[in-house]
């Protein structure tokens, strides 16, 4: 979706924390926890946006950063694109390398539409994926849906199943509900499978496609005076890992935002 331009009397910066706790309970009942903390630098412009991120993660398997920067830019009101780099020097904790571009389009009545491609490298392997997506604006409601297809190969280290490539599929149905002039919102999303925008899973990522995996979640964003946005969303995981066997994901993920 779109990201408006700002007027001139608009602040220009905005700095961000986040903090996302992942509980993970398997068939074991010894759960895993994993956390992940972010700090962010966003420089608006008439345009769009430049964001800067450092994510530093504690998962069950080490401790590592992930260095990301992503922008908006809008070519006209109607035309934009959304691009992000990333890259950590440990490929367990985080992907390598992370790329995704898109470019969208905003019709009449509401509609959006969105199509791009992600690059995803880890020690585990490289994900190509194609993202398509639909959106819907109508009064104080958005709904959005974007489909995946992802190309899985193995690193060529793999002695047992060199470069072996499968096909993947993953989808993600988002809506928001605005309040008090479109300051605040409740969002809601429902998806299957694994999507390569989804960071908060660890990247073993033969495990993570493989795994039918249901997610739901529901969160609340609230601005406050104009200048600090906070937001609090919960996301559960369910991922079918053998016959009759499951494992559940608990995320917790709490934002603060303040311009200046």
């Amino acid at each position: 979706m779109r990201t408006a331009a700002p007027g001139k009397a608009c602040v220009r910066n905005q700095i961000g924390f986040s903090y996302l706790h992942t509980k993970i309970v398997d068939s074991t009942n010894v759960p895993k926890v994993n956390n992940v903390a972010t700090i962010e630098y966003t420089r608006v412009h008439s345009r769009g946006t430049i964001t800067a991120r450092i994510n530093y993660a504690g998962r069950t398997i080490g401790t590592g950063f992930q260095f990301e920067a992503e922008t908006y830019f809008n070519f006209t009101p109607k035309w934009y694109i959304f691009a992000v780099a990333a890259y950590s020097p440990d490929g367990i904790i985080f992907p390598t390398y992370r790329f995704g571009l898109s470019l969208g389009h905003n019709f009449n009545k509401g509609w959006g539409a969105e199509i791009g491609g992600r690059y995803l490298q880890a020690d585990s392997g490289t994900i190509y994926s194609g993202m398509l997506g639909i959106s819907k604006e109508h009064k104080d409601f958005y709904v959005g849906l974007r489909g995946y297809i992802m190309d899985f190969e193995r690193p060529t280290q793999d002695v047992i199943l060199p470069n072996q490539t499968k096909i993947y599929y993953a989808g993600v149905l988002t809506s928001r509900y605005y309040l008090n002039n479109r300051k605040d919102f409740f969002t809601a999303l429902m998806g299957y499978g694994t999507a390569p925008d989804d960071f908060s899973l660890a990247y073993q990522l033969t495990q993570l496609l493989t795994y039918n995996t249901v997610s739901v979640g529901a969160g609340y964003t609230k601005t406050l005076h104009y200048r600090t946005t906070i937001g609090l969303f919960g996301t559960w995981y369910n991922e079918k890992i053998g016959i009759g066997d499951y494992r559940n994901q608990y995320d917790v993920y709490a934002t603060l935002l303040r311009k200046f």
